[in-house]
């Protein structure tokens, strides 16, 4: 029996090596494609939740800018329907101090822009004027976050040579004089003029009853205030015919609105300064005229030329300062 049976050749064994070792590697190959797949899937998935993180990212960041600039209109906007508008009062701050500190700051214009993340831009424009010509000669800027006001930008295109009110320690006012005496008839210009002596409201309009000319400011005496570096005014805006019977009442309730405007600005006393670079107490401005009342060193006139330099005779003037002149643009 053992002579019958029949062992396998060496070429059979050979095969069966052979067809053994290619399962193995197909086995191998197998396993490894399977860990490339599997690679590949996971880089997917970390792209995926990648793109879907950033997708969820962006809508949040939308979402918290629209409520944030909702909130920012709601807190600033004077269209907002809640009480607070906080815009409109840091405008009026900026507009009040202009005002008092400025003889042309009346006429000026504010502008609100409201940004996101309760941010505020402001910018107020600078006009000057000299007969009924309206220049614009600058502009501040100023930034707020919440009711926190930054340092106000300021640009100017208009430069003063010469201080707004001359005194005994300027080189006087002959020169002005000489400009003016060589300007035509049909001009007009505008000059800031310094009292020999304190005088009210009422007497500066008397004295100018005869003169074709408009008042603009009148430059308060303060004991408190040096006047001629920080000059404080009333705004009193006449035009031309200064004999009318309600005069008195006019200046009276020009006098009343800058006392209003001083009792708004002593309670944002820290802005009105930053605004100025100044240092004024707005409650020893009230107390000054609580004692002395109102009482002028200085006024801002314009006009036709020829009207501003019949001043030269007059005694009540002291110093004159030109600070403009245009062609005719009077009515």
């Amino acid at each position: 029996m053992t002579e019958d049976r029949k062992t396998p050749s060496k070429t059979e064994e050979e095969k069966l090596n052979e067809a053994y070792l290619e399962d193995i590697q197909k086995f191998k190959e197998e396993n490894l494609l399977s860990e490339a797949r599997q690679r590949k899937i996971m880089k997917r998935g970390k792209w995926r939740a990648r793109f879907v993180t950033a997708l969820y990212a962006i809508g949040i960041f939308l979402l918290l800018s629209f409520v944030t600039s909702m909130l920012t209109f709601f807190y600033y906007s004077s269209q907002s329907p809640i009480p607070i508008k906080q815009g409109e009062k840091l405008q009026r701050v900026i507009d009040y101090t202009h005002m008092i500190t400025d003889p042309y700051g009346f006429l000026g214009t504010t502008t609100l822009e409201e940004g996101r993340y309760f941010t505020l831009k402001v910018i107020r424009d600078h006009v000057r004027m000299t007969g009924n010509q309206r220049t614009k000669s600058g502009q501040t800027e100023v930034n707020f976050f919440f009711s926190f006001m930054g340092s106000p930008k300021k640009r100017e295109f208009v430069n003063r040579d010469r201080p707004a009110f001359l005194t005994a320690k300027d080189e006087g006012s002959a020169s002005q004089w000489k400009q003016l005496e060589k300007l035509p008839e049909g001009t007009v210009a505008t000059a800031y003029v310094t009292l020999s002596e304190n005088l009210s409201a009422e007497e500066i309009v008397e004295l100018l009853s005869e003169k074709d000319l408009r008042l603009l400011w009148l430059a308060l005496e303060l004991d408190s205030l040096n006047s001629y570096t920080q000059p404080v005014g009333v705004p009193i805006i006449f035009h031309k015919d200064f004999s009318d019977d309600d005069t008195s009442e006019q200046t009276e309730g020009y006098e009343r609105q800058f006392l209003q405007i001083v009792k708004y600005l002593n309670k944002h006393e820290k802005k009105a300064n930053k605004l100025t670079n100044g240092d004024l107490s707005y409650q020893q401005i009230l107390a000054d005229i609580e004692k002395d009342g109102f009482n002028y060193y200085g006024l801002v006139v314009t006009g036709p030329t020829k009207e501003i330099l019949s001043f030269r005779e007059e005694s009540w003037l002291q110093y004159l300062s030109l600070d403009g002149v245009e062609l005719w643009s009077w009515d």
